[in-house]
């Protein structure tokens, strides 16, 4: 599979099992790759786990509109199919009329860009709740969601975007044909933000 093959796909749960492989594996060396080389390597070895430090900037960051837009968070509805979008954690599934818990939008990464590609978060990538709490200060019912307005978000913008962070991707096989996860982001020297 390339990377470059779009895959729209909502942030779906990552099992307690992607993150203790992720621990599992921080241990050893960090390798620091780009796009282009994390590409050639999952395509090469897609039945493998690859954990990668990827130093990119999130170029663009649609927080904003996505919140007009009332799509900050998404999920697909479990009974029907139909994605459920909104700006709380909780929403209401139009076709089935079921109520549905959202998670963040993976939308909400625009653009993560290295010296060598980018990467739209509407691909087949996953973000882990603590790489939203670190980032935003959102999470999945953290308590944080009720301060969320227009001044708010703009702030959150322009402190985060056009940085560069060290992305700490997980590609894990299997999981739907292989996914790929941002399981943390540190600060561009490697070190917790």
């Amino acid at each position: 599979m390339s990377l470059s093959e779009p895959r729209k796909s909502c942030n779906a749960a990552i099992p307690p099992s992607v993150i203790e492989t992720y621990h599992r594996l921080r241990a050893g060396v960090r390798r620091q790759v780009t796009w282009k080389l994390l590409s050639e390597r999952i395509e090469i070895w897609p039945d493998r786990e690859h954990l990668m430090y990827l130093s990119a900037v999130l170029l663009e960051l649609p927080l904003l509109r996505l919140w007009k837009d009332k799509k900050l968070y998404c999920m697909p509805c479990e009974r029907c199919g139909g994605v459920v979008f909104g700006n709380e954690v909780v929403g209401m599934c139009e076709h089935c009329q079921r109520a549905v818990e959202l998670r963040i939008n993976p939308l909400v990464l625009g653009l993560l860009s290295d010296e060598t590609a980018g990467l739209r978060g509407e691909h087949n990538l996953l973000v882990a709740d603590e790489v939203w709490e670190k980032l935003f200060g959102l999470g999945q019912g953290t308590g944080n969601d009720e301060a969320i307005s227009e001044k708010w978000l703009r702030e959150r913008e322009r402190i985060v975007r056009y940085q560069r962070f060290t992305w700490v991707l997980l590609w894990v096989r299997g999981w739907d044909g292989g996914r790929l996860v941002v399981v943390d982001v540190l600060d561009v020297n490697g070190t917790e933000l």
